[in-house]
């Protein structure tokens, strides 16, 4: 009978000890910036960079944002401003996470692009995403779709 008591005792502390350790895990951090659509403003008019966005993750990695809309007959497009990102994709670019713009160059030229144009600070730029994107502009070779 003693051998039955202490080990209901063991089970029982060791299942205490065993949810003790899940309950103090830190839970995952989340993602820097979820995926989805971005806009700078109901009218496309406000910021750097006037169209939606949409970001398709992960940071730091060629291709991970497209804009999308309709081209105009004029080699120009007529973009989504409204925060839907309608459209058939026009450009796809990248979004880096950079404190500086001369590290976003850097993360910029890692990826290809290499253009003269500094990249955007998207936040600054009035979109609702981290102080630290930075969406590096085409370079003059890329391929447009019309």
């Amino acid at each position: 009978m003693a051998n039955i008591k202490r080990f209901r005792y063991i089970l029982v502390t060791g299942t205490a000890v065993a949810a003790g350790a899940l309950t103090s895990c830190t839970p995952p951090s989340p993602a820097w910036m979820a995926a989805g659509c971005y806009s700078n403003g109901p009218d496309g008019t406000t910021g750097v960079a006037p169209m939606d966005f949409r970001y398709l993750g992960p940071p730091n990695t060629r291709g991970n944002i497209e804009l999308p809309g309709e081209p105009a007959a004029t080699g120009v497009w007529n973009g989504s401003f409204d925060g839907t990102c309608t459209g058939d994709l026009i450009i796809s670019s990248s979004l880096v996470q950079a404190g500086n713009v001369g590290a976003a160059t850097a993360r910029c030229a890692e990826l290809g692009h290499t253009g003269d144009e500094a990249p955007l600070n998207l936040a600054a730029g009035g979109y609702p995403v981290p102080a630290d994107a930075w969406a590096c502009v085409l370079d003059d070779d890329d391929p447009l779709p019309f």
